[in-house]
């Protein structure tokens, strides 16, 4: 498996359409169809990406989701190092202030 690393290009081919889908109540969302390759055989098969963001280009969603494993990286960090989820407080005052000296610390570090 391939790792990619923040500021590396990859390249992706990706085939997008919007769908009605009836267990949703018959909303219409957009799925990405991506593969690898040029020839579209990959080894693992392609890739399946369901957003309800229908107004977005292909190349949108995967950019959005090629950001998404740092972001769980952060949230994991942030809850389990830096005390995120350790608050009680009762005001969004205090929260606010929390969560801010909580990204803070994270960027210290």
């Amino acid at each position: 498996m391939r790792t990619a690393i923040p500021g590396e290009k990859s390249t992706f081919y990706a085939y997008c359409t919007s769908v009605r889908v009836k267990h949703l109540d018959g909303k219409k969302v957009k799925v990405v169809v991506s593969y690898r390759n040029e020839k579209l055989d990959d080894r693992q098969g392609p890739s399946f990406y369901v957003t309800n963001m229908r107004f977005w280009e292909s190349k949108k969603v995967l950019q959005t989701l090629a950001m998404r494993w740092p972001i769980e990286c952060f949230h994991r960090d942030a809850k389990q190092s830096l005390g995120l989820e350790d608050y009680q407080v009762r005001k969004v005052r205090g929260v606010k202030r929390h969560v801010a000296m909580v990204f803070f610390a994270y960027v210290l570090l």
